[in-house]
């Protein structure tokens, strides 16, 4: 019950903010103070950086952790430890740092982590001749933190899938009439052959009506030959005339 009430005090005291920052560790080698006083330089870049309504500062957070059981988790820097202070405070967010020596130089370390999925999302590193320089390492290094949360939000392009031409239609041959020539020409031939048979035919017909006539005399050879002619001129006429039409018709077709 009391973890229950704790939880619910720390969720509403927390609004709206995202982001909770926590004592800077100091390493061997830098003291109490110099960690204490670059706590609050922290608090105020990471408000500049992530708007001052975002942030809770260390000293709301000691006041939000009244039990000592959650006042020993500030000293924790496990991001699963991390995690759990992050759900009792109600941030998704921690922001932590390390300061210790490297050299004759600070070495400032800044982790951003996200407390739901108990992991580093950001982070940023900066140096320091001295004290002096300390409020310029605090600002470079939350600015990191600030940009690399910033480019990861942006959308990715997704590349662009090289897609090949359709191939190119090959341009349509050139009509020729040459064949519908050809089809005509053949037609005008056929209907030439089947005028030639019905001449053939009617001259057969007029002169045996010429030799029907009373007194009319027609030589035996010249009827003979006229009945000859008429025999082959019929059959002409007929495939004459078909094959005329036929061709004339394909040639109209292939124009």
């Amino acid at each position: 019950m009391t973890s229950l009430l704790l939880s619910l005090s720390l969720s509403a005291a927390a609004g709206q903010r995202q982001i909770a920052v926590l004592d800077v560790e100091a390493r061997p080698g830098v003291s109490a103070s110099v960690a204490s006083s670059l706590t609050d330089a922290l608090v105020i870049e990471a408000r500049r950086a992530f708007g001052s309504g975002a942030v809770i500062g260390t000293d709301d957070v000691r006041q939000l952790l009244h039990f000592t059981e959650e006042k020993r988790k500030l000293g924790c820097l496990e991001v699963e430890c991390l995690a759990e202070l992050g759900g009792a405070l109600g941030v998704p967010k921690l922001l932590v740092a390390t300061l210790g020596r490297l050299g004759e130089q600070y070495l400032l370390s800044v982790r951003l982590v996200d407390a739901r999925r108990a992991q580093v999302i950001a982070q940023g590193a900066a140096t320091a001749l001295d004290d002096e320089e300390l409020l310029a390492a605090a600002r470079r290094s939350v600015a990191q933190v600030a940009g690399a949360l910033i480019d990861a939000a942006k959308p990715r392009a997704v590349p662009e899938v090289a897609t090949a031409a359709p191939p190119a239609k090959a341009a349509p041959a050139p009509h020729s009439h040459a064949l519908a020539y050809v089809l005509g020409g053949l037609a005008a031939g056929a209907l030439v052959a089947g005028i030639v048979g019905t001449l053939q035919v009617t001259s057969f017909w007029s002169l045996r009506g010429q030799s029907a006539s009373p007194g009319a005399s027609i030589p035996i050879s010249q009827g003979e030959s006229a009945q000859a002619s008429a025999q082959w001129g019929a059959p002409l006429s007929v495939a004459g005339y078909c094959a005329a039409a036929a061709l004339a018709g394909s040639a109209v077709l292939t124009w």
